[in-house]
């Protein structure tokens, strides 16, 4: 019996993987055959098995080239994703930090009640507060521009909570420690409480850099002209109109994460671990 539940997990966890893989596969290999080829598979009916492995396969790179040299749209809409993207990481981290400092070890009256709303706005979908964001963005005549995207990001409340639930459970020794030796609110912040939070921080950062990425809803509301669209946006374009360089700008556009979550799995998986356990 042991056995065969053993035997049960097993089968449960390759089913599981190749349910994570497959799609990353069939993107990858269909970006690797040629217009022809993919215009073939696309314009008849056709099963799963034959549109994943078709014969004749020959590895075709033209469309990463004709993606990166020929569609200068990808660089410019690349570029605009970074200068959004990185902002809205940069200054929620500062932002979460200084916030969950204030939460977890400066005490002050209607403290839990200001993160209990905290909470509340982390768990409202984007739809809720769509309006009046709107409505607060227009008036501040920030629409069609940058600001819009990055000043609500930058004022997100998952980096509040994720960091708050690490630095309450750092020992008040610490802290105190650092006083004693004449450490005010900011130095005990700068060089007690931030180096100590390195792997959460990180983790928080490659997780908003992942969400913010992604983003879709809000540049399709807050941007009007297409110039400034992120890369999120012109990569459902592309792969309506041309649907074979559309895998290849799928497959880049998951680079760039993928990297960094590769460079930081460590801190990644410490940040993650240490902040469930608190």
């Amino acid at each position: 019996m042991k056995k065969l539940k053993q035997g049960m997990t097993y089968v449960g966890m390759g089913l599981l993987i190749v349910s994570i893989l497959f799609p990353v596969y069939y993107l990858f290999s269909h970006s690797l055959k040629g217009e022809a080829l993919i215009k073939a598979i696309y314009s008849q009916p056709m099963g799963l098995w034959e549109r994943t492995f078709p014969k004749p396969f020959y590895i075709n790179l033209d469309q990463y080239y004709r993606l990166l040299f020929r569609t200068p749209q990808y660089l410019v809409y690349f570029w605009n994703t970074l200068r959004v993207v990185v902002p809205i990481v940069i200054l929620q981290l500062l932002l979460s930090i200084l916030a969950a400092f204030g939460f977890s070890k400066l005490k002050f009256w209607g403290s839990e009640t200001l993160f209990f709303i905290y909470i509340i706005m982390m768990l409202m979908p984007f739809q809720v507060t769509l309006v009046p964001n709107y409505m607060i963005l227009s008036k501040l005549q920030f629409l069609d521009s940058y600001k819009a995207l990055i000043l609500p990001g930058a004022f997100g409340t998952f980096g509040v909570f994720f960091l708050k639930q690490f630095m309450e459970g750092i020992d008040a020794s610490f802290i105190e420690e650092g006083r004693l030796l004449g450490a005010n609110d900011r130095q005990v912040l700068s060089y007690i409480l931030v180096p100590m939070c390195k792997p959460v921080i990180v983790a928080a950062a490659v997780l908003l850099f992942i969400d913010y990425w992604s983003m879709v809803e809000q540049p399709l509301i807050f941007i009007s002209t297409r110039e400034k669209l992120p890369l999120s946006v012109y990569l459902s374009s592309l792969a309506m109109s041309n649907i074979h360089i559309g895998f290849a700008c799928s497959v880049l556009y998951m680079v760039l994460p993928l990297l960094l979550v590769i460079y930081a799995q460590d801190d990644l998986s410490d940040g993650l671990k240490i902040s469930s356990l608190k």
